[in-house]
């Protein structure tokens, strides 16, 4: 079970938790274009609306390795990888 340590109300207060190392966030397709410094978007596949996983730029967490890996169906790879 996940611990919550901090929670955003606004896109750019969950941006700005993200990338200051603080987790990751399911969001909406349109806050793509937001280009956060330090966050890094991924696309969920199979989804009828487009979601993006962000995290904090370079985040090599085994957790978030597991997690992107679980998402993309094969195993685990590096978590600071940049492939959208």
């Amino acid at each position: 079970m996940p611990r919550v340590g901090a929670q955003g109300h606004s896109v750019q207060t969950i941006l700005a938790l993200v990338a200051a190392g603080f987790g990751a966030a399911v969001m909406a397709d349109s806050y793509r274009v937001l280009h956060r410094e330090g966050v890094t978007p991924r696309r969920f596949a199979g989804t009828v609306t487009t979601l993006h996983l962000v995290w904090r730029a370079g985040d090599v967490s085994p957790l978030l390795a597991h997690f992107l890996a679980a998402l993309d169906g094969h195993k685990p790879q590096r978590a600071g990888d940049t492939q959208s």
